[in-house]
């Protein structure tokens, strides 16, 4: 497969694999779990061009910027996918939430 879908909700990963098997899709893989687990555990460094992170679950916001509540995207993942990237490789996250964009910058930044 040239791509991969990984997806934590059992729900999501039955719905891309019932979608892509309806549309004939044959060069999609699709794996459910958790990605902080499988992208530094299962994941050759430097094998990746692309990896898209598309409307992530933001953290709870319970005060200022340094109380949020765990969530995927947090230093040690941003570690972990760049590890996994090849050199010139691509990360793009894509969020409708201004707040959790300035915290992503402020933890890439660090």
């Amino acid at each position: 497969a040239n791509w991969l879908s990984l997806e934590m909700r059992h729900d999501r990963v039955h719905a891309t694999f019932s979608r892509a098997v309806m549309e004939n899709v044959t060069n999609l893989a699709i794996l459910g779990g958790d990605a902080t687990q499988i992208v530094p555990n299962h994941i050759k460094p430097h094998s990746i061009d692309y990896i898209f992170v598309n409307y992530p679950e933001p953290p709870q916001k319970t005060g200022g910027w340094d109380s949020q509540s765990k969530h995927l995207l947090s230093k040690d993942f941003f570690l972990s996918m760049k590890q996994a990237l090849k050199h010139y490789g691509t990360l793009t996250v894509i969020t409708d939430s201004l707040w959790y964009a300035q915290l992503l910058l402020k933890i890439v930044a660090e």
